[in-house]
């Protein structure tokens, strides 16, 4: 859905209305609208030009689900592996969050927002680079690439799409990897982490922290850890 910049959920975007074309995810808006006719193929003959207009748009991605209820000692997760780049998302009108790193995983406890039945509406709002840059701006020097323009290093997002001679200035947008919901019970290991703290000629001393996430609603879980030899 094209609408112009702006902040909140739009009434008719909650209820169902709107323009909307379909889109598969993973996927990309650029060939959605071109699947629909509203652009030439971005990506061929001389297109570019056409479809520039793309980039300074905003763009609402909608879906709807159901699940069922969740036990005691259950949480629903949903988890974007990656969200291309600056997204807010709502679930049934109420906003979860956003995400700005085009490369790290959103993850969000969607389970006090679920009902007993019936389904979900999910929403997502993409906000133009050039509008999340607006306010930045850093010293640069006369080299091909106009990054003064594009401010592209503010983003975390592939540079591949502000163009070079080998491609066009289209920075792609949307749900460019799987969306998952993680239905876990009782407790989940949120984290692995190691350190190394020093190294020896025959052995090293490391530190590993485990984070453990407990919903459960009785007894606290207990924890096992074991360290094998990989091999």
């Amino acid at each position: 859905l094209d609408l112009a910049p702006g902040e909140g959920l739009p009434e008719k975007l909650a209820t169902g209305g709107g323009p909307w074309i379909p889109c598969a995810a993973p996927g990309d808006t650029y060939l959605a609208l071109h699947q629909a006719g509203r652009i030439p193929h971005p990506l061929a003959q001389e297109n570019e030009a056409a479809c520039e207009w793309v980039k300074e748009r905003v763009w609402w991605w909608r879906t709807s689900f159901a699940a069922d209820a969740l036990a005691a000692d259950e949480r629903l997760l949903l988890l974007f592996e990656g969200l291309d780049t600056y997204a807010d998302i709502w679930l049934d009108g109420v906003r979860l969050g956003g995400s700005s790193n085009m490369f790290t995983p959103a993850r969000f406890d969607i389970s006090r927002h679920l009902k007993a039945a019936g389904r979900h509406v999910l929403l997502l709002r993409f906000t133009p680079p050039s509008v999340a840059a607006a306010d930045k701006s850093m010293p640069v020097w006369p080299i091909a690439d106009p990054i003064k323009d594009s401010k592209r290093n503010f983003h975390r997002k592939a540079q591949f799409g502000w163009g070079w001679d080998w491609g066009p200035k289209l920075p792609t947008v949307g749900i460019w990897q799987p969306v998952h919901l993680l239905r876990q019970r009782v407790a989940a290991i949120a984290d692995v982490r190691f350190t190394t703290l020093a190294v020896e000629p025959e052995a090293a001393t490391v530190e590993v922290a485990v984070t453990l996430d407990s919903f459960a609603q009785a007894d606290t879980p207990t924890v096992q850890l074991r360290l094998l030899d990989p091999a």
